[in-house]
């Protein structure tokens, strides 16, 4: 995929994260950079994972198993309810 269609892809994921009151926040995942959003009530919502190389973008990793997620703290059922909302079974 071309650079320009994935930044596209990422300021138009942000710009739905904001219209849904998602905050982002930057964390180290595994040691490396990554982002974490919270719901509006500060539940964790998914953690994406950056690997960098020669300060380029790699691979984006994104976690939204609300099991492998909870050691954050409460998880939100946001991605699920959007689904449903979506006429997709959650």
């Amino acid at each position: 995929m071309r650079r320009d269609r994935v930044a596209a892809f990422v300021v138009a994921l942000f710009m739905q994260a904001s219209r849904l009151g998602i905050t982002v926040e930057p964390v180290l995942v595994n040691g490396g950079p990554g982002i974490i959003t919270r719901d509006p009530q500060g539940k964790v919502v998914s953690v994406l994972s950056l690997e960098v190389l020669d300060g380029l973008i790699q691979t984006v990793r994104g976690i939204v198993n609300p099991d492998k997620l909870q050691h954050l703290g409460a998880v939100s059922d946001m991605a699920r309810v959007r689904r449903h909302d979506q006429g997709h079974q959650p």
